[in-house]
């Protein structure tokens, strides 16, 4: 079973941003924030 190589990988991810201060990785949040918000955040008439 694959399971526990797949979980192995996914969990590498988390330290990702270990290295990056808190000021960068806030200026990272907040720039990958605002285009989601635009694209899922409206409203739409079905």
């Amino acid at each position: 079973m694959q399971t526990e190589p797949l979980r192995k990988n996914i969990l590498s991810f988390g330290s990702v941003f270990s290295d990056m201060s808190s000021k960068d990785y806030n200026d990272f949040v907040s720039q990958t924030k605002r285009p989601r918000t635009k694209l899922f955040d409206r409203k739409v008439d079905l």
